[in-house]
Formats: C-alpha cells, sequence, structure tokens
C-alpha cells in the first residue's frame, strides 16, 4: 500500500486512483522527452483525474473539453503537488507529465491495476468510467520510497474490458475517428463532413464512452477544476466574439479558432 503521507497528499487533490512503478517497468515513447524532463528518472507515481461532470445531452463538444483546457488544470496541479512530495521527500527530484508524456501511461495504469483495456482503447475505471486523465510524477526515488515497509506489490494482470461489441457499433466513423475528423486543419471531405454531423460532435467524440455499459453509474468528478466555467454546447457567434484570452483556456482552441468555426458553421448551414 502506498504509504500514508504520499496517499493523503493525492487525496487532498481529489486523486484517488493511484500508484507508483519502477521506470523499468514503463514502456518508454520518448527517451528524448524523458532524458529533458528528468534524465535520473528511477520510478513513476501515476496517477487518474476525473473529469466526467454529467452527460448534458444538448451539448456539442466532447465532454472532456467542457471546462478549461486539462493541461492547464495539469500545470496549476504540478505546481500545487510538487512542493507537497518536495517536502516529504527533501533530497528527490520530481517533474509532472501528462498527455505528451514519454511513457505509455495507459499501459502503466493497466499494470498498476487502475482499470480496465476497453475495446475503444481507452483506460477504464471502476469508479470514473473512461472519464479520466492520466498524468504522472517522475521521480529519482527508488519506486521502494512509495511503498509501506518497501514492499512493492506485484505488478497486476492487465484485464480487459467486456466485449461487448458497443462501441464499435455506435461508432459513427468506421476509419477515420471523429474526434480527429473535427480537429482536421482545411477543408474537410463531404464524407468526413456527413460522418462529424451525423457523430453531432463538433469538437471531439464520446460515443464509444457514452454507450459503454461500464460507464454506467460514473461517478461526478470531486475535483472543482472539471466542474466550474464550464461550456457544453457552442455557436458560431460565441466563438466569433470569445476574446483571445478566454478562447485561449478551452481545450477547442488547440487546432485554432477558424477550426471550430468551420465545423460550428458546417452544422448550423446543414440544419
Amino acid at each position: 500500500m502506498i504509504i500514508e503521507p504520499i496517499r493523503a497528499v493525492m487525496q487532498e487533490q481529489g486523486i484517488e486512483l493511484f500508484g507508483a512503478l519502477p521506470l523499468v517497468d514503463c514502456r518508454i515513447y520518448n527517451e528524448g522527452l524523458l532524458a529533458r524532463r528528468l534524465p535520473d528518472c528511477k520510478s513513476v507515481l501515476l496517477f487518474a483525474v476525473p473529469y466526467y461532470n454529467g452527460l448534458h445531452p444538448e451539448r456539442n463538444i466532447s465532454l472532456y473539453a467542457a471546462a478549461r483546457d486539462y493541461h492547464l488544470y495539469f500545470s496549476l496541479l504540478e505546481k500545487s503537488l510538487v512542493p507537497k512530495l518536495q517536502a516529504l521527500f527533501p533530497k528527490a527530484r520530481l517533474a509532472v507529465t501528462a498527455d505528451h508524456s514519454p511513457i505509455d501511461e495507459r499501459a502503466a495504469a493497466l499494470r498498476l491495476g487502475l482499470g480496465v483495456k476497453g475495446d475503444n482503447h481507452l483506460l477504464i475505471t471502476k469508479r470514473y468510467g473512461s472519464y479520466v486523465f492520466l498524468g504522472e510524477v517522475l521521480s529519482t526515488l527508488p519506486v521502494e520510497a512509495f511503498y509501506e515497509n518497501g514492499e512493492v506489490p506485484p505488478p497486476k494482470e492487465e484485464r480487459e474490458c467486456l466485449h461487448c461489441g458497443a462501441c464499435q457499433r455506435a461508432c459513427p466513423s468506421h476509419e477515420a475517428c471523429l474526434s480527429a475528423i473535427t480537429q482536421k486543419k482545411g477543408e474537410l471531405t463531404k464524407e468526413e463532413i456527413d460522418i462529424m454531423l451525423r457523430g453531432g460532435i463538433l469538437w471531439g467524440c464520446d460515443v464509444c464512452q457514452t454507450v459503454c455499459p461500464m460507464n454506467r453509474g460514473a461517478e461526478i468528478t470531486p475535483i472543482s477544476f472539471f466542474r466550474e466555467d464550464t461550456v457544453y454546447k457552442l455557436t458560431a457567434k460565441e466563438v466569433e466574439e470569445m476574446p483571445k484570452e478566454r478562447f485561449k483556456e478551452r481545450a477547442f482552441s488547440f487546432r485554432g479558432r477558424n477550426t471550430v468555426l468551420r465545423n460550428l458553421r458546417l452544422s448550423e448551414e446543414n440544419k
């Protein structure tokens, strides 16, 4: 079991699902990024951040993008979390990463038993379903430092989902993911436009999550960041008039204002 001081620090952040692995047990995607962030990394404290705040059926953007950009959350988390962990381990060097990570986060989460691997390629947790972001603290600590009496639990067997086929049947596109289509720059093909309009989500996609039986009963996030300043439905007028600084704080700003406006205008023109 994770030592109590670390557990208390994580739970203070609203994070209930976490565990530690030695770096050698992680699949490293990007050696260069790892060398830049923490070249002498020895262990990884991996955690799942829940963002679910209800389905909101009238939305036209993905649930993950309803709150402010999750990258902003992780930046704020690092400023809060690292000093508290540093106080517990003064000699350690620590760095928070998420999304753009040097390791395979999903594989690490599965190895720790934080969830199961869905046929939709997402990690599905028991409490929050697949509505989680994954992040980690890279550390120069030996992994034994995270566990009581230095006893590291054995890796858990990677389980899988129900294989019910609901996500495959409901997918609006069986070739290019709707999320990728909505984030594509430039012009869309007629087929891509049809897929986007049929899916009804104009930024991202939630279909494979909302139909998943393992997501029924997913708990609302306890983290206030994902419950505040939420936007579930956009119009072209709102995006056109949105101040630059506010737009930059949203996840849908990732590909630029013109990409979002293109999708919204196509939808409004085809009502």
